[in-house]
């Protein structure tokens, strides 16, 4: 082994925040052949990211049990550590550049894409044929002028412009529709102890990162906020409408330990569960029950969850 492949070796197998800058150890252009399978095996040793952009055909990837369609456009990352596979088409199988990034800033930079560990693919909607024409330069640099570092970080910073600007537009375009598939999952699971903002995460195949971005800039609130404030809303629904044990309202809504939900309760309606069923009680009733009232008297922690939300 030459003292340049010694370096790069050492690169591979060197912990992400031992750079201050994206390495750009390797570069390659893959043109497939159909079913072509390539698996990437767990190693707690692998710190690298190899970002890969698909520039014509198509193929799937398998991660953490899913299946995850990539076609002409798409970007997709091996993360570090985290085993994968990827295959290519029968009838239409994908060619792609494919870049080797080690170096903190490369997986801070990575985020910004929204690829991580949980959230491996993305699709572009950009300017493709010069992010096609970048990837073809860093890779022609890598060739023919090997020890060009900084010709080549050079040419990934234009093309992390050109990627961020083109995902920035479909992520838009997309967060609508995922603000609303998260507000169906969660009033379909808020019952459930167990569910949090990660099997979210799971359900729809999308970063915490990007969740929590899209669903404050929306809702004003986070995640985790909007999953409580949806089970304390039905407990004060259970509380004022029905007789059950406050101990029975909380496992109903979400809440395993009844002195959590005592102290959860009391921090966002104002007042203890007994002391809620006392004054808007329909079943014995001591005042008269309206929802204009509740809203007005009974503050869910929406008005100041954004502010508190940013330091989360």
């Amino acid at each position: 082994m030459n003292e340049e492949e010694n370096r790069r070796t050492r690169e591979y197998f060197t912990p992400l925040y031992n750079f201050s800058r994206p390495m750009i150890i390797e570069c390659c252009k893959e043109e497939c052949s159909p079913f072509k399978t390539v698996e990437v095996a767990r190693n707690e040793r692998r710190y690298y990211i190899s970002l890969h952009y698909i520039y014509s055909g198509k193929g799937k990837t398998y991660y953490r049990g899913g299946e995850i369609p990539v076609e002409t456009g798409d970007l997709f990352i091996v993360p570090p550590v985290e085993e994968i596979r990827y295959e290519a088409d029968k009838n239409n199988p994908f060619r792609y550049y494919w870049i080797v990034l080690a170096g903190q800033a490369a997986y801070d930079m990575m985020s910004e894409l929204n690829l991580s560990a949980d959230n491996v693919r993305v699709r572009f909607k950009g300017d493709r044929s010069a992010v096609t024409d970048l990837f073809g330069r860093i890779n022609k640099s890598y060739l023919e002028r090997p020890s060009a570092d900084y010709e080549r970080l050079g040419l990934f910073y234009l093309l992390f412009d050109k990627l961020k600007t083109g995902i920035f537009h479909e992520d838009d375009y997309n967060a609508g529709h995922y603000v609303n598939q998260i507000e169906i999952l969660v009033g379909c699971s808020y019952m459930n102890s167990h569910f949090t903002v990660d099997d979210v995460c799971k359900n729809l195949n999308l970063s915490l990162s990007y969740i929590n971005r899209i669903f404050k800039r929306d809702k004003k609130i986070s995640p985790k906020k909007y999953i409580t404030r949806v089970r304390v809303k039905s407990a004060c629904d259970y509380l004022a409408q029905t007789d059950k044990p406050v101990s029975e309202v909380a496992r109903l809504c979400g809440f395993a330990d009844p002195k959590y939900f005592a102290r959860v309760f009391r921090e966002n309606a104002g007042c203890t569960a007994s002391e809620y069923r006392e004054k808007y009680s329909r079943v014995n009733p001591k005042e008269e029950f309206t929802a204009e009232k509740v809203k007005s008297e009974v503050d869910l922690g929406v008005k100041n969850d954004y502010e508190s939300d940013e330091n989360e």
